[in-house]
């Protein structure tokens, strides 16, 4: 039996990315051969949506609403049988709790979510150095690193050179498709965060705005608030291109309608300026709809040998010509994923599950 600890202080605020990464992988190691502890900061005690029922609790002490940490001895009732999973780098809480796991002698793996990405180390780049050399010295105990993708990894091994590094992705949902609406309609589907730079929006906008309007195919937006931009922006930014014709910008979506929103698309679009693993692109493609995604993606790499879609350079002009070739071949694009057993062999739950255990035993 395994003691495996979350440890997400925002796990019960939100449904960003990291916060859905965390409670999938909770839901997948959640059986009766392990114990499931998720670890957030108890004052942040939202009801969760996501959260998967019977999951055992433990409050952490922050301060600050997270943004400083001093985490209390929750590994204390804990032996060496312990896994405690960290989330995301440059961050002092899981230094903190990397040394107190390997004072009693638990094992500690850290899942980046990208944050090693060569275009984000740009941001804050003499803070990100500085935690760097931190964690370069704190990191070397950890039992492994957990990246995403193949591409996860080299950025990875880029800083932490001597680091054991593993490719685990995040799991993902087998759809039974009988249960989603049949039929498409006629629009490209976007679910994601409103950063108008990093989800790359703002040319997506300027795209439409230079395609021929005989051409066009609506193209609709569902998602949450991001940090730097909001729905307001994004909105803005449509009306100012003159597109509001072509592109609806909506509020968040979730579960089942989200779902039934994405399958009923033509293709999913994340023109992403970096992505990690984005989620709602493999949702799409568990549905068999078929993505079109910038080539700054980890898992540009992956789509392309698949077959699960097109990958584009991050310029107008090829964002229009890929889109010129998407739409006159509509007909047969709708089909390019025929039956793809990609989800349930490489990335569900199971398969996931199984990847994981290889790695730690």
């Amino acid at each position: 039996m395994r003691n495996i600890i979350h440890y997400y202080p925002r796990a019960f605020v939100g449904n960003g990315g990291v916060t859905i990464a965390v409670w999938r992988f909770i839901e997948a190691f959640k059986n009766k051969g392990n114990n499931i502890w998720i670890a957030f900061d108890k004052s942040l005690d939202d009801k969760q949506p996501l959260e998967i029922k019977g999951t055992k609790r433990i409050k952490v002490k922050h301060f600050f609403n997270g943004r400083f940490s001093l985490p209390e001895n929750f590994l204390k009732n804990f032996n060496k049988n312990t896994i405690v999973i960290l989330h995301s780098g440059f961050l002092v809480r899981n230094i903190i709790v990397s040394l107190y796991a390997l004072k009693i002698g638990a094992k500690a793996i850290l899942v980046p979510h990208g944050c090693y990405d060569p275009i984000l180390l740009k941001e804050k780049f003499l803070l990100k150095r500085i935690f760097i050399f931190i964690e370069k010295y704190i990191y070397k105990y950890l039992f492994f690193i957990q990246a995403f993708t193949e591409k996860d990894k080299k950025n990875i091994a880029k800083i932490f050179k001597n680091n054991r590094i593993e490719v685990i992705p995040v799991p993902i949902p087998v759809l039974n498709q009988s249960k989603f609406k049949k039929g498409k309609k006629n629009y490209f589907s976007y679910v994601g965060r409103y950063e108008m730079e990093t989800k790359g929006l703002d040319l997506l906008i300027k795209t439409y705005e230079m395609l021929p309007n005989q051409l066009k195919i609506p193209i609709i937006m569902h998602g949450t608030n991001g940090k730097k931009t909001n729905i307001n922006d994004v909105k803005n930014y449509v009306k100012e291109k003159k597109q509001q014709n072509y592109i609806k910008v909506l509020g968040p979506i979730y579960g089942h309608k989200k779902l039934n929103f994405i399958k009923s698309s033509y293709m999913t679009i994340q023109l992403s300026r970096w992505d990690c693993f984005p989620l709602s692109v493999f949702e799409s493609i568990a549905l068999g709809v078929p993505c079109l995604l910038s080539k700054n993606a980890t898992i540009s790499e992956l789509i392309k040998k698949n077959k699960l879609g097109f990958i584009t350079d991050l310029n107008i002009k090829s964002i229009i010509r890929k889109l010129i070739y998407i739409i006159r071949n509509k007909k047969k694009i709708i089909n390019m994923i025929k039956k793809s057993y990609f989800i349930e062999k490489q990335l569900s739950s199971k398969a996931v599950k199984e990847k994981f255990y290889k790695k730690i035993d």
